[in-house]
């Protein structure tokens, strides 16, 4: 299996372009046709959290005729993108998608 094929796998069929994941890859300093190795688990994983997080603020997801914008949709996203960020301990993404409630105005004396 090449690194490519293991972030589709990651992605689940959610529809990317090829510009995009050859992206995500690159920046993770992988190309997709070397061959997957379990050492590489974590960068592959990090570069499914990027494209995830573009699906995910995106109003509409839209791949040549193909498009998605259901809540159902979103609500997968969202569950797939929590489940890697808390994996690889990433506070930034965990604290946008699941922010801790705060109290404003209000004296705790």
């Amino acid at each position: 299996m090449t690194n490519q094929e293991a972030l589709l796998g990651v992605l689940d069929s959610i529809p990317f372009s090829d510009h995009a994941i050859g992206k995500a890859l690159a920046d993770q300093s992988l190309t997709g046709t070397e061959t997957y190795t379990k050492e590489q688990s974590k960068a592959v994983d990090l570069a499914a959290v990027e494209l995830l997080y573009v699906a995910y603020t995106q109003v509409d997801v839209q791949e040549g005729g193909y498009g998605l914008s259901h809540p159902d949709f979103l609500r997968k996203v969202q569950a797939r993108l929590l489940y890697l960020a808390t994996r690889h301990q990433l506070t930034d993404i965990l604290q946008i998608l699941n922010p801790k409630p705060t109290v404003r105005g209000v004296s705790p004396w």
